[in-house]
């Protein structure tokens, strides 16, 4: 990767990966909470 311009182009993009890396990590931790809640249940439900 170069970085011969940095422009306003540039920051957007940037905005852009961050908001999509935001995205992704929010619905990782609300699937780990999920997941982490069935797991728990199960186990309550099988004592």
């Amino acid at each position: 990767m170069s970085f011969d311009y940095i422009g306003d182009d540039y920051i957007e993009s940037e905005a852009r990966r961050q908001r999509r890396w935001r995205a992704l990590g929010v619905q990782l931790i609300a699937f780990l909470t999920w997941s982490g809640q069935t797991k728990a249940r199960a186990i309550t439900n099988h004592v």
